[in-house]
């Protein structure tokens, strides 16, 4: 769908969103500065902003200094553009889940007050999370496994100081080379 060139009211609160135009992406993103903080992405907008290292500043400038209204992310939100109820899709880690409103007629997004920043913050560091886990993980486990050493049971191994069944061990052996695939 197109960039919303029409009054656009937020999805939360119903208050009148306002027009941020992204100079650099030639495109306008609204968001609800006098009300709750929401922000409404038409569709395929999110993705040129949700990673800490793609430029939000124009977007983030409008929370500086401000406090906004949280609503009750747990209410039906409707698409302003096409009048579609939104359906609230989970991301993120176990740790660090999160949900955002998507509307599956027009591919719209909208995020709650401040979701932005906690969004780009999780992806930043579910990355740096990942890229160390795997790195650890692949350094540990290829020393281990090139240290192994059997024991008197000839069903079990012992890595390092944790002894393993030969099923454990090729479900192990199945995760790293999962992991290292990536």
């Amino acid at each position: 769908m197109a960039d919303t060139v029409v009054d656009v009211y937020c999805p939360a609160c119903g208050k009148r969103m306002n027009k941020v135009f992204i100079k650099q992406l030639k495109l306008n993103v609204d968001i609800c500065d006098q009300g709750c903080g929401g922000i409404y992405f038409d569709n395929r907008e999110f993705e040129k902003f949700d990673e800490e290292h793609e430029n939000a500043d124009e977007i983030l400038a409008i929370y500086e200094n401000k406090t906004f209204q949280p609503r009750d992310d747990k209410e039906l939100r409707v698409c302003p553009s096409c009048k579609t109820r939104m359906v609230k899709i989970g991301s993120g880690t176990a740790q660090n889940a999160f949900k955002i409103d998507t509307c599956y007629t027009c591919g719209a997004k909208f995020l709650d007050g401040y979701e932005l920043q906690h969004i780009r913050n999780i992806k930043t560091t579910d990355h740096e999370n990942e890229m160390f886990f795997k790195k650890t993980f692949h350094e540990v486990t290829e020393n281990a496994l090139d240290e192994t050493s059997s024991t008197t049971s000839a069903k079990n191994t012992t890595i390092g100081k944790i002894e393993l069944s030969e099923e454990r061990r090729r479900e192990i052996a199945e995760i790293i080379a999962q992991f290292t695939s990536l």
